[in-house]
């Protein structure tokens, strides 16, 4: 369950984490208790009673690990195979969850976990999926001028593209292009931009 929790991070949904496990969200809390009392781990809020609590109370409990050095000690605890799954397995909890300002607001935590899973991602559809989260985290990292964190999301779904992206995926991947040669100008990577704004000439079928 901890290793799951550290999958999470640093601080972690209660109700996410039953999720992960397939129990209850009470249950979950039961198995967090000797954690809870070693100090491992601290709630957010007092849930000592926890036993009266209805379904969407639960909602509301969050925990943090006490120190990142135990974090950081549990997440190596898996493998790296292990830990990828978990974290498309997040992902796709997280982003099922959210809509509208959720989605929004919780964006960077969500295409993290599904860069983390890329690897075990099986079919196209997840995979198109992962490159416009890459896009919407760049786009909105950019608005911010967060420059290199939006450079960084560019480059991810950039990397995620198929080989066969200009036929099957233009508009995607003519968007993913012009949003990265930008970018990679802003974060003085020229040698990037002339090679992506290449392509991108090359493969667009207007001005």
């Amino acid at each position: 369950v901890l290793k799951y929790a550290a999958c999470i991070g640093n601080r972690f949904d209660l109700q996410v984490l039953a999720k992960l496990c397939a129990i209850p969200a009470k249950e979950a809390m039961e198995k967090l208790k000797t954690a809870l009392n070693e100090g491992l781990i601290e709630p957010l809020l007092d849930v000592e009673d926890y036993a009266h609590f209805s379904q969407n109370e639960f909602q509301c409990v969050y925990y943090m690990f006490s120190h990142d050095r135990i974090h950081q000690a549990i997440y190596s605890l898996a493998d790296n195979e292990e830990r990828g799954k978990t974290h498309l397995k997040i992902g796709h909890l997280l982003l099922a969850e959210a809509s509208g300002k959720q989605l929004s607001e919780g964006l960077f935590d969500i295409v993290t976990h599904w860069n983390l899973g890329r690897q075990h991602i099986s079919n196209s559809e997840d995979m198109h999926k992962l490159i416009e989260l890459n896009l919407q985290a760049g786009k909105k990292a950019h608005a911010s001028a967060a420059f290199e964190s939006a450079y960084h999301y560019f480059k991810s779904g950039l990397d995620a593209l198929p080989d066969n992206r200009w036929n099957d995926f233009y508009k995607l991947t003519l968007e993913m292009h012009v949003a990265a040669v930008e970018s990679a100008y802003l974060n003085f990577d020229f040698t990037y931009m002339e090679e992506l704004a290449s392509v991108l000439l090359r493969e667009a079928k207007t001005l």
